[in-house]
C-alpha cells in the first residue's frame, strides 16, 4: 500500500466512527428522554394511587 492508499483507508476508517458515535449519541438521548417519560409516568401514576387512597378513606368514613 502506497502512503495515499493509507491516508484514504484512514479517512474513511475516521468517518465510520464519527458515525458510530453520532448515532450512539443519538441512542443515548432517546434512552434518556424515555427514562423521564417513564419517571414522570411513574411519578403520576403514584400520585393518582394516593388520591384513590386518600377517596377510599373518606369514602369508608
Amino acid at each position: 500500500m502506497d502512503a495515499e492508499s493509507v491516508e484514504k483507508e484512514i479517512k474513511e476508517i475516521r468517518l465510520k466512527i464519527s458515525e458510530k458515535k453520532r448515532r450512539g449519541q443519538k441512542r443515548l438521548q432517546e434512552y434518556q428522554r424515555l427514562q423521564k417519560e417513564l419517571q414522570e409516568g411513574a411519578a403520576l401514576i403514584m400520585k393518582w394511587e394516593n388520591q384513590v387512597e386518600a377517596l377510599q378513606k373518606v369514602l369508608n368514613n
